[in-house]
């Protein structure tokens, strides 16, 4: 019965830090190619929708280009903007689809997610901008490359990851009072 009852969970355990893995190796590898930072990217986006709130940025490699992505939250819509990482130009403003599914998500996950930004959005007091810069303070000599909102025993928290020689650290702050509350370092996988 409880191996019955283990297996998916360690099944999805796995998936996850598989997942994990091929995102820091795509952070070791593109990141040193961009031009302008996450913070620079978030400012960016923030300019081109001023209204809201960034919840969510990271680095992403397309077929052709390197981009950063940023989710600003203005009320209940979504909006995506894709920033070309060397440049810094804009590529596109769209207001994305919140009952598209990301690889591997589920519908409750995802409809988890989307009231989580919303609610980051609407409540947070310390900003994404914010938790980015801080997190550079306390990781020195790193880069970020990616920062999102969640929730870790029942709480709001910004999570930042930073590449600092090699090495990759998730810096989680509270999103109420900008407390730094840990920073942990990844095994390199």
């Amino acid at each position: 019965m409880i191996a019955a009852f283990a297996a998916p969970l360690l099944a999805a355990f796995a998936w996850a830090a598989g997942d994990e893995a091929k995102e820091d190796a795509h952070a070791r590898a593109n990141l040193p190619k961009a031009k302008i930072t996450l913070a620079e990217a978030v400012e960016i986006a923030m300019k081109k929708v001023p209204d809201g709130k960034a919840v969510e940025a990271g680095l992403e490699m397309k077929a052709d280009h390197l981009e950063f992505l940023v989710e600003i939250v203005t009320g209940k819509r979504h909006n995506e903007v894709e920033i070309d990482a060397v440049s810094g130009k804009v590529i596109q403003v769209e207001i994305e689809d919140q009952k598209k599914l990301e690889d591997g998500e589920t519908a409750e996950e995802h409809a988890e997610n989307e009231a989580l930004e919303t609610e980051a959005a609407a409540t947070a007091k310390f900003t994404l901008l914010k938790a980015i810069h801080a997190a550079l303070k306390d990781v020195k000599g790193g880069k970020a490359f990616e920062a999102n909102f969640e929730r870790e025993k029942g709480n709001l928290v910004v999570s930042v990851d930073v590449l600092a020689a090699d090495e990759i650290s998730e810096a989680e702050f509270d999103a109420m009072t900008g407390k730094l509350i840990e920073i942990e370092k990844q095994a390199r996988r």
